[in-house]
């Protein structure tokens, strides 16, 4: 679930760099062995902590922000050949820890998984979850990039 690697992306804007914290993250689900593949909480926080971490943007002491994340819904099908899973996940910036929102945003992300790439059916869905988180955390760190620059929310 890892976002995009260092290098991949453009340089991390001064205002985020070493700058985000992460708070709350809430909304996942551990999965059950005899059901369908699911997201935890743990594994997207920690998802999201090396994800920012590869972009410079993750706080070793005290941050400028804290961002809370809630997993909005995994939308998976029940069967399916190409198995597509969409994220919804809702990102809450604050101003250091405290309560002011400086930036918010609901991203929607799905991912295929193709039958051809993935044959066996439980894998293919936990490949298609995977890549859904990754690349929404990836729209997470392109939409805060472009909040901070010139005249946006986070250029202060």
């Amino acid at each position: 679930m890892i976002a995009t690697s260092p290098g991949a992306m453009a340089p991390t804007p001064a205002v985020l760099r070493n700058a985000i914290a992460i708070g709350a993250v809430s909304g996942g689900s551990n999965t059950n062995p005899l059901w369908m593949s699911e997201v935890s909480d743990s594994n997207f926080h920690d998802a999201l902590q090396e994800s920012l971490a590869n972009q410079s943007m993750l706080a070793a002491g005290n941050a400028r922000y804290t961002l809370d994340v809630l997993l909005v819904s995994l939308q998976q099908p029940y069967i399916s050949l190409n198995t597509t899973v969409t994220a919804d996940v809702r990102y809450t910036l604050h101003r250091g820890n405290g309560t002011q929102v400086v930036y918010s945003t609901e991203l929607s992300t799905p991912y295929t998984a193709s039958v051809l790439k993935t044959p066996i059916g439980f894998m293919r869905l936990q490949v298609a979850n995977e890549g859904a988180m990754r690349t929404n955390i990836t729209s997470l760190i392109s939409a805060l990039r472009a909040a901070a620059q010139p005249g946006q929310p986070l250029a202060n």
